[in-house]
């Protein structure tokens, strides 16, 4: 018997080399520097319909948004 096992994760400290040779997919990547989400696509394929990109990690905490404790 064989089992299949999908990994998805988001990016968070520049392992998706690794986790692209486990067979997994990065789905979401937070990086608020343009050369560095530029260098990363080219460096890495992201199919735009499954790999979401963020700029700043706060629109996704709401930390700075008014009224958020």
């Amino acid at each position: 018997m064989r089992f299949a096992l999908s990994i998805y994760l988001p990016e968070l400290a520049a392992s998706v080399a690794v986790l692209n040779r486990l067979g997994g997919q990065c789905v979401f990547t937070s990086e608020w520097n343009k050369h560095a989400v530029r260098t990363y696509k080219a460096n890495h394929y992201c199919d735009p319909a499954t790999h979401h990109f963020n700029e700043d990690i706060r629109d996704i905490t709401l930390s700075h948004k008014e009224g958020v404790k």
